[in-house]
């Protein structure tokens, strides 16, 4: 069910932080993120055009009626953008199935993944956003907040793989079900489902899942998956045909020549997304169930400070000079 106006201008007052402004620019800019944390300065490039006009105009948010700048069409990009996925992992179950089906990798493209999410049934007033840097305000006041979810895509190193093991080895198997789960978790058995499995974490987790369309294929596959266990989950998913066709129809429709369902791609995606008590959860079908990051304030999302030095800088902090990192948010549209 949709929210009503009310609902998100409710929604808005919780969040109880100041937008900050980027300011105005007459032509447009390039340059390099610089991801910085306590142990590490990270230079994170990026060939993506941003750029404001000078006439502002208004448009109205998902949350309320805002002014903010508007923003060129990002051009199409020769160089290969970064996609993800990883093998399949059954965390210590039964290797999978030979007829275990295997997806195109998705490009992480905000406009392809946004097409993707409304196809599925997300309301129009929601839409995936690029995230330029996860440490310069300036920068981050592009994406309309609260943000109510992040995507890192990242590198599947030995470094993470022994961090993931690791952690894993003390984690138990989740095996919850029920409407008084905290979070929806999805096992990934698909093989390179990884980005699709960001966005239904994204979208069926926290205030994101008010703005399913009843009705819609994403509505009737959260409601059926709520009362089954992450193996039946998994099946479920595994056989969803109007979720196979919209990620098929998207992957092959990004920017750049897409690998083969069955390649081996060493970059994955991560959903993180803050719950109604506070909670930051990192939501990844790879590991043996969903992850508590910490706690934040009700004037805190998935962007704030606190929530990136929780989430993904720890990631970037691991893997030191790597530059194979993304992120995009979903939050509310500019249009």
């Amino acid at each position: 069910m949709v929210m009503r106006s009310s609902e998100l201008a409710q929604l808005e007052a919780s969040t109880d932080k100041p937008h900050i402004t980027l300011p105005l620019r007459t032509q447009p800019s390039r340059f390099s993120l610089v991801l910085s944390s306590s142990s590490i300065e990270t230079r994170w490039k990026t060939e993506r055009t941003i750029s404001s006009r000078s006439d502002y105009k208004s448009r109205h948010s998902v949350y309320n009626s805002l002014t903010r700048p508007t923003r060129k069409q990002h051009p199409k990009k020769k160089k290969i953008k970064t996609m993800a996925s990883t093998t399949v992992d059954t965390h210590g179950g039964a290797p999978p199935a030979s007829s275990t089906p295997a997806f195109i990798p998705l490009e992480a493209n905000p406009e392809l993944m946004t097409t993707l999410i409304h196809n599925l049934g997300v309301s129009p007033a929601l839409s995936i956003h690029d995230v330029y840097s996860l440490t310069d305000p300036d920068l981050l006041s592009f994406i309309p907040r609260p943000a109510l979810a992040l995507l890192l895509v990242f590198p599947v190193s030995a470094t993470y793989e022994s961090h993931r093991l690791s952690e894993d080895a003390i984690q138990p198997l989740y095996a919850g079900s029920g409407p008084n789960e905290p979070v929806l978790w999805f096992r990934q058995t698909i093989r390179n489902a990884c980005g699709l499995m960001g966005l239904l974490h994204a979208t069926a987790n926290g205030p994101a899942r008010n703005f399913i369309t009843e009705g819609s294929d994403l509505d009737k596959l959260v409601k059926e998956a709520v009362d089954l266990d992450p193996v039946q989950r998994a099946k479920l998913l595994e056989t969803s045909e109007s979720l196979a066709r919209a990620h098929r129809e998207a992957a092959t429709r990004g920017d750049t020549t897409a690998p083969e369902a069955t390649d081996d791609v060493d970059l994955h995606y991560v959903c993180f997304v803050k719950t109604e008590d506070g909670t930051l959860w990192e939501l990844d079908g790879r590991r043996k169930g969903p992850l508590k990051r910490g706690t934040l304030e009700s004037s805190e999302d998935v962007l704030s400070p606190n929530a990136l030095a929780l989430g993904p800088l720890k990631f970037l902090e691991r893997e030191g000079g790597d530059l194979r990192f993304s992120c995009v948010a979903l939050a509310g549209s500019l249009d």
